[in-house]
């Protein structure tokens, strides 16, 4: 009894592991018959930062340099792609993880044409990492721009003053402790932040100017633009739709007008227990608000980053059980 028992629990591993095996083996295309040429789409969403948040159910997506650099490698290894439109909808965010995304996608654009497509909002970080596109299409009511960088802090002196807490530091130096949110900043350490983020804003302004050499200089001020106004300041290429994005990838390739579009995702993990995707199937059900909140993620720090752009905690919440609030 004891054997057969110990044989059918063997029996069940292995057909798992088998059925693992397969289902990351299509996901990765490995087992998926040769294709004609087509136009791969990338879609990325969030805030841009170094690691994605988990649950993603939960908190809600972010576009980080490994996902994008796993997107760009599986294009770039199927030899049937033969051009990428990229739909970005971003409010920016980490400047290292904007770079690192840069220069992924710079790669990318040398072996197979970049078009990138902004849907609702590429501004700040989330223009960065579309300036490596060979084109740039913006939907008409796309926010683009907010080039620039900005630092963030709380000041909690006050409410810490009027909670009778007092917070003791003893520092090496008097600019040890520059940022920290329980006193207000001296004028001697606004001149050093604002010179922090004048450096890290002229990297920004550095890749516009050397990718855009046409653009206008009130683009670096910082403000937004949408549709027309973008293309008119000369940050984007055209104003259109996501279909336009993709019928300017396949001239670019030189491929028919029919060629077909296939969404580049990651693997998706086999359905093979049944209580495997409970947890969020319960969360669907009673349609509980998620807690996608940007604001979590922001430590005092620079950004490439629009603020308004953040989700709140509200955003996506069913109210009253029917109304949805949702911002981009």
């Amino acid at each position: 009894m004891e054997r057969r028992v110990l044989a059918l629990i063997v029996i069940s591993v292995v057909t798992s592991a088998a059925l693992i095996a397969i289902g990351v083996a299509i996901g990765h295309g490995v087992l998926a018959p040769p294709r004609q040429p087509y136009v791969a789409v990338v879609k990325l969403r969030g805030m841009v930062l170094e690691h994605a948040p988990e649950p993603a159910f939960l908190w809600g997506r972010a576009i980080t340099p490994d996902e994008v650099s796993y997107y760009a490698k599986r294009v770039l290894e199927d030899p049937a792609a033969k051009a990428v439109v990229i739909s970005i909808n971003s409010p920016g965010g980490s400047p290292a993880s904007c770079e690192d995304i840069y220069k992924i996608l710079t790669r990318l654009n040398e072996e197979k044409p970049v078009v990138v497509y902004g849907s609702e909002l590429m501004a700040s970080g989330g223009y960065y990492i579309a300036l490596p596109a060979s084109k740039i299409v913006a939907s008409p009511g796309c926010i683009t721009g907010s080039v620039g960088a900005i630092f963030m802090r709380v000041d909690a002196s006050r409410l810490l003053e009027r909670l009778g807490i007092e917070f003791v530091v003893i520092k090496s130096g008097d600019l040890k402790d520059i940022g920290a949110f329980h006193r207000p900043m001296t004028p001697e350490e606004e001149a050093m932040l604002r010179g922090i983020v004048d450096e890290i804003a002229g990297e920004f302004v550095k890749r516009v100017r050397a990718r855009r050499p046409k653009v206008a200089d009130e683009v670096f001020r910082a403000g937004i633009y949408v549709g027309e106004q973008a293309k008119e300041v000369g940050l984007v290429d055209y104003v259109g739709t996501f279909e336009d994005a993709v019928k300017i990838a396949r001239e670019l390739a030189g491929l028919p007008p029919d060629a077909p579009t296939i969404e580049v995702e990651k693997p998706k993990r086999p359905f093979i227990f049944p209580f495997f995707p409970l947890d969020e199937l319960i969360w669907r059900l009673l349609r509980i608000p998620t807690l996608s909140n940007d604001l979590v993620f922001l430590r005092t720090g620079v950004y490439y980053l629009w603020l308004p752009g953040l989700r709140l905690p509200l955003d996506e919440a069913v109210v009253a059980g029917s109304m949805s609030i949702s911002r981009p």
